[in-house]
């Protein structure tokens, strides 16, 4: 039996898909929670992965999903607009709700790790017109040595993102008896994540078609913000709490596993073409995004509600102009 819904089917579509990859990242997580600890891995290990799951699964499934389905401009644009949407909107949002103080471990390796990932990205799409899979071996190394640092400066130093990932690892907390549960949850989500992106993909692309706008934009737009609910979910629960290093750390880290994580192990296993429009004018207002905010990070320490304002507006400039056809090419 099959249901026809009209013109109302793509934007089913769209959110059922929505819905089953925020639920599928959440089961992931979950259940890797309880593998880690039945493994016996430590639990800043343990958060550092589960981070980098619940940052960078949707995107990554929804890149590999848009490759299969010959969208690459809604997997490179889902990456750019998410990394914009993560810092302009959802940090800017933080900001607005409370002012955030900011911890100098954090911009000095955090912050600039994220500027050189953002500006190697940036670099390739200039000089490539494709991801290739020599980028991706370059991407995921320097994922695997940003790690592996994270792990061993938080191993050696007592911080407050130290702390934060040991909390995470050690979450949720369940018996060794429900070992099969943890399976199932890690399997569950899998799937969710595939289908979910499956239809998400889907009901973007005839929404595009439907709006007479270019699966880029809908990718930067529509899918980016869709793909970064998580994100913006945890990050206004966290400045409610007035706990910055939630905010400010799962921003950064979101960012740059998006970029290391997500285009490298989708350009390892298939070669990603740029768009030259996301090349030429997305890819610099994410780079420009990133530069600005780190001077906005270090001023008094903090990201002041001015400052979150500023943020938010560029924003909804950028928005603005995506859909009214400003840099397209």
């Amino acid at each position: 039996m099959s249901f026809d819904l009209g013109p109302y089917q793509d934007v089913a579509f769209f959110l059922g898909g929505l819905a089953a990859l925020i639920a599928g990242g959440q089961f992931l997580v979950r259940g890797a929670i309880g593998l880690g600890q039945v493994l016996q891995l430590s639990p800043l290990f343990t958060g550092l992965i589960i981070i980098a799951m619940g940052s960078s699964a949707p995107e990554l499934i929804v890149a590999l999903t848009a490759l299969h389905a010959g969208e690459p401009d809604l997997a490179v644009g889902n990456v750019v607009g998410s990394n914009i949407t993560n810092i302009l909107l959802i940090l800017g949002l933080a900001a607005v709700i409370h002012p955030l103080p900011i911890r100098r471990a954090m911009v000095f390796r955090d912050a600039l790790v994220m500027l050189f990932a953002t500006a190697t990205f940036v670099w390739v799409a200039q000089n490539s017109d494709r991801f290739t899979q020599f980028h991706g071996i370059l991407l995921v190394g320097m994922l695997l040595i940003y790690v592996l640092l994270s792990f061993v400066i938080e191993q050696v130093t007592e911080t407050a993102a130290g702390d934060r990932l040991r909390a995470l690892g050690t979450s949720h907390r369940l018996p060794i008896a429900i070992i099969p549960l943890d399976v199932l949850l890690v399997a569950g989500g899998a799937a969710l994540l595939y289908y979910g992106a499956h239809f998400m993909i889907q009901g973007a692309a005839a929404f595009a078609t439907r709006l007479g706008v270019t699966e880029a934009v809908i990718g930067l737009s529509v899918v980016a913000v869709g793909t970064s609910l998580p994100e913006l979910a945890t990050v206004l629960i966290a400045a409610l709490q007035r706990r910055s290093e939630i905010v400010v750390g799962n921003i950064l880290g979101s960012n740059i596993f998006n970029i290391l994580a997500v285009i490298g192990i989708t350009s390892l296993l298939q070669p990603v073409d740029i768009n030259a429009r996301i090349a030429h004018t997305d890819m610099w207002i994410m780079l420009a995004s990133s530069v600005v905010l780190v001077p906005f990070m270090i001023t008094n320490w903090r990201l002041s509600r001015g400052e979150g304002i500023v943020l938010v507006v560029f924003y909804f400039i950028y928005v603005g102009a995506l859909f009214t056809g400003f840099g397209s090419r």
